[in-house]
């Protein structure tokens, strides 16, 4: 099974790829907890689309009064045997973006939809979906994406979550849809082929979408998206729905073919193997074009961009390679790579000891890879990836706002029954663990103590403005010793070795962000586990990224 396939995994794979100074260690533990965090799991959703999902979503929950529309629609799209969607869109859609000198100019206006989704064997999910050049098939966990006017093939595995996702296309409508203060004006009833339907109006800025159901079986029947624009207004979408339909042999059969440009997803094998072998790769480079320098920066030769990209030791273990480049869909900000690449959980370039001026967070690096002698100090390298965007970091002691962590001494309570102290949020009878607000956990696995209050670090700094408390532990509770890579070759084992679970206090560590959410945290802290802060003030040397001079 790959070591990718679960967080845990995941994290043991990455501390044993990277055996060697703990800063780096964190640094990737710090990329795999941002990935996952919640304003990121919006943007993952929007680059995962849904087709007939994103209509029966935005109706029922976004756009309608009664939220048991969406409930109806579910069960009856359950019942049809396949749903057929036809029609046209102004541009093709793509899971795997389109990279840098890979772009060609294709036409792109009126781009022919034709997509099936079906239930396979075992009713596991199969889809056929074709915008145009880009042609994109489903069959249970394993998703092929093959785009002909690149020749480009991404391959990706992941079980759906849930009935919807199983719809893979478009979900990008639905971010407009889930903005506040949306409206949905009731459209006229009207007759077409036989059945009676029913419209919904979306309007929101310059977008319009509208929406017919089946008023019988609350099916969606059709679907169209406006843009307002200084002249005429633009269709983006036009699409229809049809039910029961038989899947053609063809597209039932149909699988793409190989592909100049390969990238891989989700969790299949080759997302770790693919970024191992550029690894490889920037070692020979390095010793070819560094000319005897200890840092360089490498622009990607390819237009690549990877799905799974770490911090890594080369194979002759002389370099380190820090990619700076985030993931398939966006570069590498300054904010993300100070809080991705360079920041650590503990040490003197922790998260809360730097300040990034609020105009450059979002300053953007061109993508590359550093690479840098494996005992470069972080200092050195990280001035060298700053200046090549005409910024660096100067060192400024003021004083800062510490909290002591203190314990009573009162036994704690057995993990399981310690909750945080916001529920998870529910909908539709269910726990919706991927959505959160302050208080309600996150992490979604048990936590130790020193995890709980390592993230409170985090969570009060994240904004960057090196403003937020630093939480210093002197509760004197047991620690886990720390896992080493040498010993134990995987995260079981290391768990069993050291009886992990003695160290677990918490189900879930609770989402405590911003000022407002303090008092809060006191509180939960104090009543389960008996620990107090108290507040004093000390200097500290602070980061401060700015342009230069």
């Amino acid at each position: 099974m790959n070591a990718f396939n679960d967080l845990e995994e995941r994290l043991d794979q990455l501390g044993r790829e990277l055996a060697g100074p703990p800063c780096f260690v964190d640094q990737v533990m710090a990329d795999v907890a941002v990935v996952r965090r919640p304003q990121r799991r919006w943007l993952r959703a929007a680059g995962g689309l849904a087709l007939a999902a994103s209509l029966l979503i935005a109706a029922a929950i976004w756009l309608t009064p009664s939220p048991s529309l969406y409930a109806q629609a579910i069960a009856a799209l359950d019942k049809a045997k396949t749903v057929h969607v036809t029609g046209w869109t102004s541009e093709p859609l793509r899971k795997w973006p389109l990279e840098g000198t890979v772009r060609q100019e294709v036409s792109e206006n009126n781009v022919p939809v034709d997509a099936w989704y079906w239930n396979g064997e075992d009713r596991r999910p199969r889809s056929y979906e074709r915008f145009g050049p880009v042609t994109l098939v489903r069959d249970g966990a394993e998703l092929r994406e093959y785009q002909s006017d690149v020749d480009l093939l991404f391959v990706s595995k992941g079980l759906p979550k849930d009935y919807v996702e199983r719809f893979s296309s478009l979900s990008a409508v639905l971010e407009m849809l889930r903005k506040e203060g949306a409206a949905a004006d009731e459209l006229e009833t009207r007759n077409a082929d036989g059945k009676t339907i029913r419209g919904l109006k979306f309007a929101r800025g310059e977008r319009i979408e509208e929406y017919w159901f089946d008023a019988k079986t609350n099916l969606p029947t059709s679907y169209a998206r406006r843009r307002l624009g200084n002249s005429e207004p633009k269709t983006e979408f036009q699409l229809r729905f049809a039910y029961d339909e038989q899947v053609p042999a063809a597209v039932a059969a149909y699988r793409p073919p190989q592909a100049k440009h390969v990238r891989y997803g989700g969790k299949h094998d080759d997302v770790q193997i693919v970024w191992k072998q550029h690894v490889q790769e920037l070692a020979q480079r390095m010793l070819s074009e560094a000319k005897g320098e200890t840092v360089s920066l490498l622009p990607r030769t390819e237009p690549k961009t990877f799905s799974l990209q770490y911090m890594m030791r080369t194979p002759d273990e002389r370099f380190w390679v820090v990619p700076l480049d985030l993931d398939q869909y966006r570069p590498l900000s300054v904010k993300d790579f100070i809080r991705v690449r360079v920041s650590m959980a503990e040490g003197d370039h922790a998260l809360e000891a730097w300040r990034v001026q609020k105009d450059l967070l979002g300053i953007e690096f061109p993508r590359a890879d550093l690479v840098c002698e494996k005992d470069t100090p972080w200092q050195q390298w990280v001035s060298f990836a700053l200046k090549s965007i005409d910024l660096e970091f100067v060192d400024v002691v003021e004083e800062r706002t510490y909290w002591i962590a203190k314990h009573d001494g009162r036994k704690l309570k057995p993990y399981q029954q310690v909750k945080p102290p916001v529920p998870y949020i529910v909908k539709g009878g269910k726990e919706q663990k991927g959505l959160v607000k302050p208080g309600v956990g996150y992490f979604l696995r048990p936590v130790t103590m020193h995890e709980l209050l390592s993230e409170l670090t985090r969570l009060q700094n994240d904004d960057l403005r090196g403003r937020g408390p630093i939480i210093i532990d002197e509760t004197g509770l047991p620690r886990a010793p720390r896992n080493d890579p040498s010993k134990y070759s995987t995260w079981e084992q290391y768990r069993a070795a050291v009886n992990y679970d003695q160290y677990l206090v918490a189900t879930d560590s609770p989402y405590f962000v911003g000022e407002e959410s303090q008092a809060l945290a006191r509180e939960w802290y104090e009543k389960e586990f008996g620990v107090t802060f108290e507040q004093e003030q000390r200097e500290a040397t602070i980061h401060v990224v700015r342009r230069k001079p």
